[in-house]
Order: structure tokens, then C-alpha cells, then sequence
């Protein structure tokens, strides 16, 4: 009996030890730092006051990135119209930039203002009021007769009949010749091409190089041009009468005009005079000299205030010399009313400025 019980105790044994030989433990440290921290209170404050001020620092350092670089770049909107002015804004002003020809009578800036706006223009370039000009002094190899002008304008000849004659019928009189001028227009179709009889209108303006404040009294948009002569037929009949009254008052001072008085009446009562009664178109037969009478005419006409120049003739396609008929004649006609702006060349860079109002 004993012997069998100290077998089975010793088979126990056995049986234990190999149970106790198989079990596996496990012991993980990786996170007991953080474990022993989040145990201990002052610890956990510790490391959220840490976290705070490392999170501070960090939006701190980016708010300062970001505002240097709107720093840099100042506007935050750029924009680009159908018509290509380009408009930059930010929180405070816009700026516009548009480039204008100024070959072109009231170029649509698509540029919008309202009524109480305050408005600064810029503009820059230069520009040219005769190719035709440019033209025969590059044929000649000589200096043209007439420089280049900025948006100022040309300065008024007091001396030059001619000028004093032709400002009258600019867009806006009293400006000075050719000067960037602009106007707001909010109708539709085409802007007035003229000021009021009096030379003003509420919503032209004087622009010129620079202009700062100019205080918009009507909403529209902005339409810009060259203080140069619109060609309708009232200027056009005005512009013959005083070629006609010019040529029969100087002829003191000039024996050409002198010689041909008679001839000249004569034309004059067929043309000015016919026109003022019932402004028709001058008709070829109702126009038509002897060649003779017709050069002696066109001589006459190179010492008259206004040097127009030939007709053209659609029909034959070529100048008619046997007519005192001119080119105004021609742009009656055909209603050519920017033939003097289609001589033109160049441009000119226009900034226009706006402040938000507060």
C-alpha cells in the first residue's frame, strides 16, 4: 500500500512540474512610463500644460507664414473681364488695368462704377493723331511733321488758325487736343459720342496722365477716348463753311484766293448754302467742274484753314479730280463719322483706382 501511494505522489509530482514547465508569462513595459504618468495627477497636468504651449507655438508660427506671405502677395482676387481689363482687389481698394487704342472713340473698359464712387486713373503710353503722316515722312526719309503725345494730350496752338478753327468741334471743346478722356455710360448700345452743346456733360470726365479723386456722379461703366473731332454731318457742314468764309476773308493777305474769288463764291453757293437748305448728299453731276475749274479749285484749297483732302470715288474706285467735292463729301456719304480716330495709332496703359467705401 505505501508503495503504491508514494507512486502516485510521485506521478503528481511529475505531472505538476511539467504544468508549471508550460506556462508562458507576459510582461509589457513599452507604455509604463506613460502608465505610471497618467497614475500620478501632477503629471497629467504637467503634460497637458506641455501639450498646450507646444500647440500654441505651432499656430502661432503658421499664422505668421501666412500673413507674410498675403504680405507679399497684396491681392487676394484677380479677375479678367471680356474685354481685358484686368481687376486685382483686396480688403480694401481694386485696381483695374486695361489697355486702350486709341484708334478706337469710346473703348468699352467693362469696368463698373457706382454713383458716390471716388476714383484715382493712371495711364501711360503715347499715341499718334495722322498715320497717313507717319506714312508719307517714311517714304520721304524725313522727320515727321508732328511728335508723338502722351494722355495729356497736344498743347493748343493759339497761333495756328487751323487749331483755333478745329477745337470747337472736339468731343469736349475747352479740354486740350487729343487728352485721354473718359466717360460713364450706363444705357444701351452706343455712348454719346459728343459732350452737350455747351462742351459739358455730368459723366465726362478729364483724365489725361493722372487724375486723383474724381467723384462718379452717375452708376455705368467706363468708356474711354481721345479728345479728337466725331465727324457727323453737322461738324462736317459747319467745318466746309469755314474753309468757304476763310478762303473769301483772307484774300488780302493771299493773291491766290484773291485771283479766284468769283470761283470760289461760286462753289461755295453750291455747296454751303444747298447744304444748310436741305443737307442732301452733294450729288456727282450737281458737284462736277471743268478739269480746269477743278484744278484751280484744289489749288485754292491748299491755302483755305482746312486742307481737305480728295474725293473718292466708290463708282471707279479712284480719286475724282473733276469735282470740288472732298473727303468730307466722301464721309457724309457713307456716314464715316470716325475717320479721324481710324487715323490714329497707339496706346495707352489706363490704372484705374477704387477705395471701398466705409
Amino acid at each position: 500500500m505505501k508503495k503504491e501511494e508514494k507512486a502516485q505522489a510521485s506521478e503528481a509530482k511529475v505531472k505538476k512540474d511539467r504544468q508549471e514547465k508550460q506556462e508562458l508569462h507576459i510582461r509589457i513595459e513599452r507604455w509604463q512610463d506613460l502608465v505610471d504618468i497618467l497614475d500620478d495627477k501632477k503629471k497629467v497636468y504637467r503634460l497637458a500644460v506641455v501639450t498646450i504651449i507646444i500647440g500654441l507655438t505651432l499656430f502661432s508660427g503658421v499664422t505668421f507664414i501666412v500673413l507674410q506671405l498675403k504680405k507679399s502677395f497684396t491681392y487676394s482676387d484677380i479677375t479678367t473681364n471680356a474685354l481685358g481689363a484686368t481687376t486685382l482687389r483686396d480688403e480694401q481698394k481694386e485696381v483695374a488695368y486695361f489697355l486702350f487704342n486709341t484708334a478706337t472713340i469710346w473703348a468699352n473698359s467693362g469696368i463698373e462704377v457706382e454713383e458716390g464712387d471716388v476714383i484715382s486713373v493712371h495711364s501711360s503710353g503715347s499715341a499718334h493723331t495722322a498715320i497717313h503722316h507717319l506714312d508719307e515722312a517714311a517714304i520721304n526719309n524725313r522727320k515727321p511733321d508732328e511728335d508723338y503725345f502722351d494722355a495729356d494730350g497736344e498743347r493748343f496752338n493759339t497761333i495756328s488758325p487751323r487749331d483755333r478753327a478745329r477745337r470747337k468741334y472736339r468731343i469736349v471743346p475747352y479740354l486740350p487736343n487729343n487728352a485721354l478722356i473718359m466717360q460713364v455710360y450706363s444705357g444701351n448700345g452706343r455712348p454719346p459720342m459728343k459732350a452737350g452743346t455747351d462742351g459739358q456733360r455730368k459723366n465726362f470726365y478729364y483724365v489725361a496722365q493722372h487724375r486723383e479723386n474724381i467723384i462718379i456722379h452717375e452708376s455705368g461703366t467706363l468708356y474711354f477716348a481721345i479728345n479728337d473731332i466725331v465727324l457727323d454731318s453737322t461738324t462736317i457742314y459747319k467745318m466746309k463753311e469755314d474753309n468757304y468764309n476763310y478762303m473769301l476773308k483772307n484774300e488780302e493777305n493771299d493773291p491766290v484766293l484773291a485771283k479766284h474769288h468769283d470761283l470760289i463764291q461760286e462753289i461755295e453757293r453750291k455747296d454751303v448754302c444747298r447744304e444748310k437748305s436741305d443737307k442732301k448728299v452733294l450729288t456727282k453731276e450737281a458737284a462736277r467742274l471743268s478739269p480746269e475749274k477743278a484744278a484751280i479749285y484744289r489749288e485754292c484749297l491748299k491755302h483755305a484753314i482746312y486742307q481737305f483732302g480728295p474725293y473718292y470715288d466708290e463708282e471707279t474706285h479712284q480719286i475724282d479730280n473733276c469735282t470740288f467735292k472732298t473727303e468730307m463729301d466722301y464721309y457724309i456719304e457713307h456716314k464715316y463719322r470716325t475717320a479721324w480716330f481710324d487715323d490714329n495709332v497707339g496706346s495707352f496703359l489706363i490704372v484705374v483706382e477704387k477705395n471701398y467705401r466705409k
